[in-house]
């Protein structure tokens, strides 16, 4: 897929971009979705392994709204994407991972803002390796974090490499199971461990270069 625009529009569930059991390229590719119940830019499910590479998505209103939706075993790489999630009522994500997902992304950029949960990246039962990107969210009644990682059924072992992280609620939150690494990356926001999960840090910063330590 090269130069192209994907729009979806109305109706209950809406899918911009929806891969299952395959592998494409995607290089210039526009997605967007919105006026749905469910909107979603692009789609990942059953070992589906896109290469994503300089695709802007946007997915606005509805009750959720999810940029980049991955689960059941897919393996994208996000290579100079750009993802926002914005207007829906309940749930707005930017990045989603899930059941078994093995998530790469170098150089994106990741906004999600309103409704009553927003989240830039989250990930449970799922594994990230995040470099040199943006993540932020807010703008959300009940809580905004730029990373979450939730709980997963096996230990897994996620990275946050020279990357820019900024939550009203919290910039980075670990979840059981994981090990969490951090390094060299700016953090604008609470660092939130829960019982379970493992922090590792080194040269992590906040928005005044003060050093940020790990809980």
């Amino acid at each position: 897929m090269t130069d192209i625009t994907a729009t979806a529009s109305g109706g209950g569930t809406n899918y911009a971009v929806y891969n299952s059991r395959s592998s494409p390229r995607m290089t210039d590719v526009i997605a967007t979705a919105s006026s749905g119940s469910n909107n979603y830019g692009v789609y990942n499910e059953a070992n589906a392994s896109p290469e994503m590479t300089s695709v802007v998505i946007k997915v606005t209103g509805g009750t959720s709204a999810y940029g980049v939706f991955n689960h059941n075993g897919s393996s994208p790489t996000m290579t100079r994407v750009t993802a926002s999630a914005s207007g829906a009522s309940s749930d707005n994500c930017g990045v989603y991972n899930g059941s078994g997902a093995s998530l790469v992304m170098t150089d994106c950029s990741v906004v999600a803002s309103g409704g009553q949960y927003s989240s830039g990246v989250a990930t449970e039962d799922a594994s990230a390796t995040i470099r040199r990107s943006s993540i932020r969210a807010g703008g959300a009644s009940m809580d905004s974090r730029a990373i979450r990682f939730g709980t997963t059924e096996i230990a897994r072992t996620v990275r946050v490499d020279h990357s820019y992280a900024e939550g009203t609620d919290a910039s980075i939150s670990g979840g059981s199971g994981y090990t969490i690494n951090v390094s060299a990356s700016q953090l604008i926001g609470s660092v939130l461990k829960y019982s379970g999960s493992t922090f590792k840090c080194f040269g992590n910063y906040d928005g005044n270069l003060n050093a940020v330590s790990c809980p």
